[in-house]
């Protein structure tokens, strides 16, 4: 079992890879609230299945399908109910890039994992069950068409891509997942839900030799199927720069996007990371100048917000908000953007930004859920979480810079705004 300890953040955590191949982070915390979550290397966009020499495209929604029906016990009760019974409250969803099951408690901790683990680990599909759930999700589909912050993100990902399956709903269609059956489950779960592609991190007043019990008593090795997909051929350009929708909203609701060339392999996430939060920390703080102005004149409101997205196959930058005049916000961007290519922000101010984005990482530990969950995030990406505040500290001027320079783009960019219905 490797200890890791940071301390300069005063964390330390526990790891160890299990004979079923699961790796599992125990970072141990004295908090009341211990947390655990498995993490699965399966989301929306892995929409195709290995199969022999080959690979077969899968319906649009099937990592979300697969989520919904994990909660199904062979024995056929819910497992939403066992953690209840023992104090465990339990959620799960699915993103772009991954499935995650979660619980938290504040006892029966290892009574609440091994249903956890057998949960995620033993599969249960049948027919009449996959009936049902296509209903149910049907009706989550309709109900998401009328959520304006999920329909900004749609559009303006639809708009940066073309090829990427980044820019489909994560929940499909009702058409799309019409197309699920047991037998396709089952073959998704043996291959992307084999312990060696998961991970298990937990946070809490846990015992790792416990955990590592209540492993021995959960899982067993069985084959691993070689996930070996082509990858997507993706455009520099974007496929249009606005999209437009419309709901029963009180005010335009935006998210304009800047896509980003796709990170090279000497590139480091970590690094990459730090220097992108710094320059929007930098552009669009709410200390910082571009806020305070467009704040002040009402251009912009306190939902205003901006984001770096990052995973295997696509990258970018994402300004979201509630605004009278989106299109006059994205100008006001472009302008900033323009200005600060040609004229950067001192080293003082870089030194002020990074300031918060460090003290940002630190606090981030003080949660049991965020630590778990951001432990899992970078196991699965190949990264340590505890070398992030490292990063940040080491993040020079001149990379910024240059990052800054090289990007942001915004000939590359997208606007999509949801304005209210015409009454």
């Amino acid at each position: 079992m490797i200890v890791k300890e940071n301390k300069v953040l005063g964390e330390k955590y526990y790891r160890f890879v299990h004979s079923s191949g699961l790796p599992v982070y125990v970072c141990p915390k004295n908090h009341e609230t211990a947390f655990a979550a498995v993490a699965v290397k399966y989301g929306s966009c892995d929409n195709r299945l290995p199969v022999n020499d080959g690979y077969v495209t899968v319906p649009d929604g099937t990592a979300h399908f697969l989520e919904h029906k994990m909660f199904e016990n062979p024995d056929g009760t819910d497992a939403f109910e066992t953690f209840t019974k023992n104090g465990g409250d339990a959620n799960a969803f699915t993103s772009f890039e991954r499935t995650e099951y979660i619980f938290s408690c504040t006892e029966n901790f290892y009574i609440n994992l091994k249903t956890l683990l057998q949960m995620v680990f033993t599969p249960h599909f049948t027919k009449e069950s996959v009936d049902k759930e296509q209903g149910i999700i049907g009706q989550e589909i309709k109900m998401y068409e009328d959520d304006a912050d999920w329909r900004a993100l749609l559009g303006m990902l639809e708009g940066m891509y073309v090829n990427n399956p980044v820019r489909k709903d994560i929940a499909g269609t009702v058409d799309s997942i019409a197309e699920i059956t047991p037998e396709m489950l089952y073959d998704i779960h043996k291959v992307f839900y084999h312990p060696s592609n998961t991970v298990l991190c937990i946070c809490g007043k846990v015992d790792p030799e416990e955990v590592k019990k209540v492993c021995d008593e959960c899982l067993e090795y069985y084959p691993k199927t070689d996930i070996d997909l082509p990858d997507i051929f993706e455009p520099s350009e974007v496929n249009t720069k606005r999209t437009v929708a419309k709901l029963k909203i009180g005010m335009p609701q935006f998210a304009l996007g800047i896509k980003e060339a796709l990170p090279v392999k000497e590139d480091d996430d970590l690094k990459r990371s730090a220097e992108h939060a710094i320059i929007l920390q930098l552009l669009f703080g709410s200390s910082g100048e571009f806020y305070c102005d467009n704040y002040e004149s009402g251009l912009i409101s306190d939902r205003f917000s901006y984001s770096y997205y990052n995973s295997r196959d696509w990258s970018y930058i994402s300004i979201e908000g509630v605004a009278d005049d989106p299109e006059k916000v994205a100008e006001a961007v472009k302008d900033e953007i323009a200005k600060r290519k040609s004229t950067f922000f001192t080293k003082e101010e870089f030194l002020r930004a990074k300031k918060v984005i460090y003290a940002t990482e630190c606090l981030s530990f003080n949660s049991t859920s965020e630590t778990a969950n951001r432990l899992a995030s970078a196991a699965l990406e190949g990264c340590d979480m505890f070398d992030y505040a490292s990063v940040i500290q080491n993040t020079g001027y001149e990379d910024v810079k240059e990052r800054f320079m090289k990007g942001y783009d915004m000939e590359k960019s997208c606007i999509s705004i949801v304005f209210p219905e015409d009454e």
